[in-house]
């Protein structure tokens, strides 16, 4: 039911997760003692995330672009290549 995370595995399953953390914090008896060092913990865990999604999760800010004027002037550098040029995407038409 629960697998590794990482890039072999697949996605995360929410619902798995939450299952995992509500089983661990029950005794033999299914029953959910929750002590305040537990309650710490939880809220402990959710501060990181939400302090993980706020800086990781937010827009990276307007694009910048750099402008110049056209020149003319002399070729001051020179590509050369010998070979087969091939397309990257074919389509069907």
């Amino acid at each position: 039911m629960f697998a590794a995370a990482g890039p072999a595995s697949g996605p995360v399953d929410w619902y798995d997760c939450i299952l995992l953390i509500f089983l661990t914090f029950q005794d033999n008896y299914g029953h959910v003692h929750l002590t305040k060092r537990k309650i710490v913990v939880i809220l402990l865990l959710l501060a990181a995330v939400g302090i993980f999604a706020a800086f990781n999760l937010r827009g990276k800010g307007p694009v910048q672009y750099y402008t110049a004027k056209v020149e003319t002037g002399e070729i001051k550098q020179v590509v050369e290549a010998t070979g087969t040029i091939n397309a990257v995407i074919t389509v069907q038409v």
